[in-house]
């Protein structure tokens, strides 16, 4: 059956773009500032080995700034904008089906079909752009979300609480019997050094074959990392859901007192987790484990924090106007963030620039400031006189199987 019809086999109009009127803002202006955050925490990965230099505890960069850089990544995005996009995919999973309902298709095979989109276009841009992609994996992860369609909101709070609290309290406990050396990788570490050299000579001054290697390589160690956050990405997922489920984002007045208790809560709670991270940062053997207890507490709980912060501040009428050009970024939030992978790695790669291995931290942060302001110029401009982003609309295209108008007023 088309996932067009409905059960009854007739055929449901193509849905129409969601008006501006009909979008949840906040949903979007909080997806616009996860994409900085993951555009400043990519930014490390684009121009240097920094996954295989952190392996070695290494003082890469010795410069004041950079260092100061470093500390300013490590507080304020590290770990924490990939949980709040993981929070937004749940989100947006139940916000999608709810709709789809609404307009009596079936939203569990246009979902799936979503999916497999989204699947194709990882694949396109880990295998032939950039190897952290991150769409592979939330495709993956996306088809076991179809399995708590239909759960109370309260049983997706305890499974979520579950995958973040209950892995984290086993390896923990593992850690304090065994040591920290568990939460490594000796391999790894091992063969760091000549991997360092490896991705310098690559991706700095090697052909497109030797980055396309080195892309393959340094791909498989991304989706093993990937592997192992799984369950903090799925636990993100359900939150979301949860959220989506209980109608926080489409009432935010109804709810104003309960997320202002878990803005409270997660601060309270995520700072205390977060200051370790930078006492001991590349000190061996405390960082390792300060490091595994970032990426499954820290970073989720400080997501939260940012999450319900947009969201207070979105209600105040001053701040929703400073902040609206940031929504645009966020209504074409796969054109940006696959954008940022086209122009960093042609400012950093040997066809483009070249800069591999030579901008530090500080250098970093001053590019993806620089790349963050043309996308918010760019999306508003672009959103003026089109619905959809141009991944967006192929996207859509393909999960519906239609054409849907691009430009605003036909096609």
């Amino acid at each position: 059956m088309n996932p067009l019809q409905d059960r009854q086999g007739q055929t449901v109009p193509l849905p129409a773009a969601t008006q501006q009127a009909d979008r949840i803002q906040e949903l979007d202006l909080i997806r616009g500032i996860a994409l900085l955050g993951i555009l400043i925490v990519n930014m490390q990965v684009f121009s240097y080995p920094v996954i295989y230099v952190s392996e070695l505890k290494l003082n890469w960069w010795e410069g004041m700034w950079d260092r100061m850089a470093e500390a300013f990544i490590a507080f304020v995005a590290q770990d924490k904008s990939r949980p709040m996009f993981s929070f937004l995919f749940g989100l947006g999973f139940m916000i999608f089906v709810q709709r789809a309902e609404q307009k009596g298709g079936r939203p569990l095979a246009l979902f799936a079909r979503r999916l497999l989109v989204l699947l194709g276009i990882g694949l396109i841009h880990a295998y032939f752009i950039w190897f952290g992609d991150i769409l592979v994996t939330y495709a993956v992860l996306g088809f076991f979300l179809i399995f708590f369609r239909g759960r109370a909101p309260r049983t997706l709070l305890r499974w979520a609480c579950g995958l973040l609290l209950v892995p984290a309290v086993l390896l923990t406990a593992a850690g304090l019997l065994e040591g920290p050396g568990i939460f490594g990788d000796p391999q790894l570490k091992a063969a760091a050094p000549a991997l360092i050299e490896q991705s310098l000579q690559a991706y700095g001054q090697g052909s497109w074959k030797d980055i396309f290697a080195q892309n393959s390589f340094d791909w498989q160690i991304a989706l093993a990392g990937y592997l192992t956050l799984s369950p903090v990405l799925f636990a993100m997922f359900l939150l979301g859901a949860y959220a989506g489920k209980t109608g926080v984002f489409q009432h935010v007045a109804e709810h104003r007192k309960r997320v202002q208790k878990v803005w409270i809560g997660s601060l309270a709670l995520g700072l205390p987790l977060l200051l370790p991270a930078l006492m001991f940062e590349k000190t061996e053997p405390a960082y390792k484990f300060v490091e595994f207890i970032g990426l499954w507490l820290t970073g989720p709980v400080m997501s939260l924090f940012y999450i319900c912060s947009i969201l207070l501040l979105a209600q105040i009428p001053l701040w929703r106007r400073l902040l609206a050009p940031l929504q645009a970024v966020g209504r074409m939030a796969a054109t940006n963030y696959l954008g940022q992978s086209v122009v960093c790695t042609w400012i950093f790669y040997s066809y483009g620039l070249g800069l591999y291995g030579q901008v530090g931290p500080a250098g970093g942060l001053a590019i993806a400031a620089a790349v963050f302001g043309v996308q918010v110029l760019f999306s508003n401009l672009w959103l003026k006189r089109y619905r959809f982003g141009p991944v967006e609309w192929i996207w859509r295209t393909l999960t519906y199987g239609r054409m849907s108008p691009i430009r605003k007023g036909g096609f």
